[in-house]
């Protein structure tokens, strides 16, 4: 997370001090001051609830509670925050168990638009193919990724970045097909 927080502000960063170009899209960028807040899964819902918007605890953030979160937080000044101490049901396969129910995953939210996804990745092969069937899935169908664990792998993390999002909230566009070079959608499959 203190990877991600560094690399996000340095981006915002560079970004705000390319003057003409953000004068032509009449846009000012504020950087973010590190670090960015952490607010815990079980924090999440609470402050959910107090807006009357009730989220099963397990439940992944729909998109609606993802935007009143960022409300929320937008009031307590801040625009940039983690969600960490994700429910372990919430996340993928490969994702470390912490205690028996929550994961050490996390996700990177900007006004209410989730930005990047990570966590620290299992990295004992028992771990990861109990994991596995605990998930429905059959670790025979996973041959080739488990290969590499049989030989060990060090403890390690990741996070996935949307950086069609970033570039969305970073220069406040509403829609984020004007991020993308060749936008996809169920009409337009080809550029």
């Amino acid at each position: 997370m203190q990877i991600l927080e560094q690399l996000v502000q340095s981006m915002w960063k560079e970004a705000s001090e390319q003057t003409d170009a953000l004068s032509t899209l009449d846009v000012s960028i504020d950087v973010p001051r590190l670090p960015f807040p952490r607010v815990k899964y079980d924090d999440v819902l609470t402050l959910l609830d107090q807006r009357d918007l009730h989220i099963e605890w397990g439940e992944d953030l729909s998109t609606e509670a993802e935007k009143l979160l960022g409300s929320i937080m937008k009031e307590k000044k801040n625009d940039f925050y983690f969600i960490t101490r994700y429910p372990l049901q919430a996340k993928p396969f490969y994702t470390m168990p912490e205690a028996e129910t929550y994961s050490r995953g996390f996700d990177l939210e900007c006004k209410g638009v989730e930005l990047a996804s990570g966590s620290q990745r299992i990295h004992d092969i028992a771990l990861l193919e109990e994991r596995m069937k605990v998930c429905g899935l059959n670790p025979d169908d996973f041959s080739a990724y488990l290969d590499a664990f049989r030989y060990g792998i060090p403890p390690h993390g990741g996070f996935g970045f949307g950086i069609e999002r970033f570039m969305m909230e970073l220069l406040d566009i509403k829609n984020i097909r004007e991020c993308i070079l060749f936008p996809r959608d169920r009409t337009r499959l080809n550029p």
